[in-house]
């Protein structure tokens, strides 16, 4: 799950990282023109049982929220340009 950043290169992201603490294992990686910061989930690969399906669509649910609050929490370090 990433949050990407326009017009930005890994190594500037991987530096604001270094400057925020973090509980969640997030890294910067690059992405063509863009560089995103990137938290692993599990992959949902059963589409025919919901209950198997539910902590996973939990947990990205639960990524998009961290990933937001670290960007309003940490918006000043991440306006663009970086």
């Amino acid at each position: 799950m990433d949050l990407a950043f326009r017009n930005t290169l890994q190594e500037t992201l991987a530096k604001v990282l270094n400057q925020c603490a973090s509980e969640r294992d997030v890294v910067a990686v690059q992405t063509g023109k863009s560089a995103s910061l990137r938290l692993t989930i599990e992959k949902l690969t059963d589409y025919e049982h919901c209950e198997p399906a539910k902590p996973i669509i939990l947990e990205a649910l639960e990524g998009v929220r961290w990933l937001a609050d670290f960007y309003r929490k940490h918006e000043r370090l991440l306006q663009w340009p970086l």
